[in-house]
């Protein structure tokens, strides 16, 4: 029932049971009292009082089957007269018409009442309901509603307006917002998504890069009808997944996930999930706020990278010098097995722990620090090979032979030790032996000389009076 039929028959039955009321008041009330015979007064008999009377017809008006609402209770106690026997009946009053004139007036009142109220209040409630009708249809955010007057429907008029300004400028600034927005994830090197925290992980939100990262289209995957976003994740990898997003939930953590997915076309991508588990503090709701990053890449160049360090590993490892590398500041890094036996100390001993300075005598010192340093400034400038000496752990000296140089783009550098030792103490006996027989030959009375297969002469003893 529309709002027109319900204010007519609201209006209309109030008014008409407002005036049969008093239709049915004034019609009971307006009857005529009886006319007594007139008799001869008796002497020595009182009349009954007049009011008792009055309250008696009264009575019998309400309690009549026509007109009567009351029970039959007597208003008024009777009181007993010698003359009540002798009275003739009363002759009953016609009804004067009282009702039907009060029920037509209620009619008129009620008629004139909705007229009245639709002029002033239905046609302009009516009049806005269309044209907010208008608006949410059209979605005219400009349009604002007529303001006629100053009364409340007008005061009601103007407070919708506001509400429409505040709603306009709302919707300005989460378009501003969700520009804002798009422009900061179009700029990051990877997926934004939003997921309810359910077991296919829903997505609410992806943004553009979602495409390029697996090959699926974002609208694939939102809506109440779209794709969950398990369904893409490598079989092997889904469970260790379920299991990382379980215990970001329960220590309320943000997560770093690593995993494969599953591209339309059937290759396997990695990808790097870093996100956490968002709770709502009113619904206790929650959802995955997170990025998706592409990992396949950097995956494989990781892979190129360690299987290059394994062969310099393996060639530094068995190389037959021994070998280290050191940071800028000249700290061990790495040492091969060969530097352990040359110096007698153990790889744990050495690694990040010692200097290679530490291996050098204090009187060899001074040499090696000056060309470490220009090494570091001008490479050039300094001989990449050179004798010098170390210290084991014994404090043995041992001669070696250093190669060392920068590695390409960084200031760390490689150097290798020979140890020669030996050869040194070879050299040395040869060189005393050798000056031994110079001078057995020199103290010889005969001539002593020793010449090559070239005819040469190499040694001659000062007795044969040549130089």
């Amino acid at each position: 029932m529309g709002l027109r039929r319900r204010l007519a028959l609201a209006l209309g039955s109030m008014c008409i049971l407002i005036f049969a009321g008093l239709g049915l008041l004034f019609g009971g009330l307006s009857r005529e009292r009886p006319r007594a015979v007139p008799e001869a007064p008796h002497e020595g008999v009182t009349r009954r009082p007049v009011l008792p009377d009055l309250f008696e017809e009264i009575g019998k008006v309400l309690r009549s089957p026509e007109r009567g609402i009351l029970p039959k209770i007597p208003l008024s106690p009777s009181i007993p007269s010698p003359l009540s026997t002798q009275a003739p009946p009363p002759e009953t009053p016609p009804v004067r018409p009282f009702f039907p004139a009060f029920l037509a007036a209620g009619l008129v009142t009620a008629l004139l009442a909705y007229l009245l109220v639709h002029r002033l209040v239905l046609a302009r409630l009516l009049r806005l309901t269309e044209e907010l009708r208008c608006i949410s249809e059209t979605g005219e955010q400009g349009r604002r509603v007529t303001v006629k007057g100053k009364d409340q429907l007008a005061m009601l008029a103007n407070s919708v307006n506001d509400l429409m300004d505040a709603l306009e400028t709302s919707m300005i600034r989460e378009r501003e917002h969700a520009t804002r927005l798009q422009a900061l994830t179009n700029n990051i090197p990877g997926a934004v998504y939003r997921s309810r925290n359910d077991a296919a992980w829903t997505k609410l939100y992806l943004s553009g890069h979602f495409q390029d990262i697996t090959g699926y289209a974002p609208e694939e995957f939102l809506g109440v009808n779209g794709r969950g976003f398990a369904e893409i994740i490598h079989p092997d990898d889904l469970e260790k997944v379920r299991a990382g997003v379980a215990e970001s939930s329960r220590k309320g953590l943000p997560f770093t996930l690593e995993y494969r997915i599953v591209r339309p076309d059937g290759s396997v991508r990695w990808i790097s999930d870093r996100g956490r588990v968002v709770q709502d503090e009113l619904t206790e709701k929650t959802w995955l706020d997170g990025v998706l990053l592409e990992e396949t890449e950097r995956r494989r160049a990781l892979e190129i990278l360690g299987e290059s360090e394994a062969r310099h590993r393996a060639i530094f490892e068995n190389a037959g010098s021994a070998m280290i590398l050191t940071d800028e500041d000249g700290q061990i890094v790495m040492a091969n097995e060969e530097f352990c036996r040359l110096t007698g100390y153990s790889r744990e001993e050495v690694e990040h722990r010692l200097f290679w300075t530490a291996f050098v005598p204090p009187e060899e010192l001074p040499q090696v620090l000056e060309m470490t340093s220009r090494r570091q400034n001008a490479p050039e400038t300094v001989p990449r090979r050179y004798e010098t000496r170390l210290t084991d752990r014994t404090g043995r000296h041992l001669d070696v032979i250093v190669c060392a140089d920068l590695i390409p783009g960084s200031r760390q550098q490689v150097a290798s030790f020979l140890d020669i030792t030996e050869i040194r103490t070879v050299q040395s006996a040869l060189e005393a032996s050798e000056r031994r027989f110079r001078e057995f030959a020199e103290s010889l009375p005969q001539v002593v000389f020793e010449i090559d297969l070239e005819g040469t002469v190499l040694v001659v003893s000062k007795n044969a009076g040549v130089t």
